[in-house]
């Protein structure tokens, strides 16, 4: 196999761009249909997993000799797998892979992402003829951030960087007590107008959610937040990141956080309220509410509040992030993450800490200047 090939190969791109995508054998699985995987689908080998991690390899090799002992086909592959069958990370050169295939002779490798598990086959011809698109995660999420838009598959992450997520949670934890003390200085006010006590404050908790929600969608937190969502679509769709296409990809997305936070408002106002004395009823009414309603006011408030249509230039710092974020899934690791690296990845660690750090320093300023009255919370 000759490794000195022209420059207009892809031989330094990471195998995980240029593989084919393969879903492996369980050991479980039988012989008969690793023979069919090879037939149909014109793959000279099968890789074989026990549950995420790879194990090995069925070859035709591996078929022959166990018909030709007289074992069954419908015995599981786990008994003839080739264990030794060589395996690189998604992230290896094709280079790199091809002075394996030489050294072995063997006519292809199995491709592993990030976790050891199977994400694919690499073989000199994909060189020669390479997936028309680059191998994208199935899933991925995003937040909105003053310098741009933040997009995780959980492993790994492109565009804005985890400190502006602090900024998030800082913004919007300052959009939060701005609109709290404009409704305390209307609830004060409102002391000289006959109404009872509940009533008053009631509109001055409806007010300080109008006026955050004002806040939100005037700043431009919101049109990030919709290209943010827009790219997300346009690459969990396998369409190109180009403006063209993204700018007409919907600014509602159904895995968006401001659906869980329309379920948890659905819940807290039916469960909390007054309208019925029993408190079982109002805790079943609550669940059925929140189950029937909380994905409908969850788009309703993405469209109307917390999102807006982008700018061009917010659109292209979308699609940067994009970019970045394909490139590195198919250059590093592009397993399944464990709980706490999704956790730290999704952002959410980071709004909080930007939320909690502002708090501080809001209370602990107005509590050092005498107006605690200020940071009343309505909403």
């Amino acid at each position: 196999m000759q490794t000195s090939m022209s420059a207009s190969y892809p031989l330094h791109q990471p195998i995980g761009a240029l593989m084919r995508p393969l879903e492996p054998l369980q050991v479980e699985d039988s012989l008969q249909v690793a023979a069919e995987r090879m037939r149909e689908e014109g793959i000279e080998i099968v890789p074989v997993a026990r549950g995420d991690a790879y194990v090995g390899a069925i070859t035709p090799a591996s078929l022959v000799r166990a018909v030709g002992a007289g074992h069954s086909p419908l015995e599981a592959v786990g008994d003839h797998v080739d264990p030794y069958w060589p395996a690189m990370p998604g992230y290896a050169l094709a280079v790199e892979a091809l002075r394996l295939l030489e050294d072995l002779r063997v006519p292809v490798v199995v491709v592993l992402d990030g976790a050891g598990s199977v994400a694919g086959l690499f073989s000199g011809a994909n060189l020669v003829a390479p997936p028309p698109d680059p191998i994208r995660p199935r899933l991925v999420g995003g937040m909105a951030t003053p310098l741009g838009v933040y997009l995780t598959n959980g492993v790994v992450a492109g565009g804005a960087p985890k400190w502006a997520l602090v900024l998030t949670g800082a913004l919007l934890f300052l959009l939060f007590v701005i609109a709290n003390v404009v409704s305390g200085q209307v609830h004060d006010w409102s002391r000289s107008i006959a109404m009872s006590p509940d009533l008053r404050v009631g509109l001055a908790g409806g007010l300080a959610a109008v006026l955050f929600f004002a806040g939100l969608r005037l700043s431009p937190i919101a049109g990030i937040h919709a290209a943010e969502h827009m790219v997300v679509h346009a690459i969990e769709r396998g369409e190109p990141l180009n403006v063209e296409v993204v700018s007409r990809m919907p600014r509602v997305h159904p895995r968006c956080g401001t659906n869980l936070a329309a379920g948890a408002m659905l819940f807290i106002g039916v469960s909390s309220g007054n309208w019925s004395p029993d408190p079982d009823l109002r805790l079943l009414a609550a669940v059925l509410v929140t189950l029937v309603f909380w994905r409908p006011l969850g788009s309703m408030l993405q469209y109307f509040v917390t999102t807006k249509p982008p700018t061009r230039a917010q659109i292209e710092m979308g699609i940067a992030a994009g970019r970045e974020l394909l490139d590195r899934y198919q250059r590093g690791p592009t397993g399944v993450p464990g709980i706490g690296a999704r956790l730290w990845n999704s952002g959410l660690p980071q709004i909080i800490l930007g939320s909690s750090a502002a708090s501080l320093l809001v209370y602990g300023l107005a509590a050092w200047t005498g107006f605690e009255a200020l940071t009343r919370v309505y909403f």
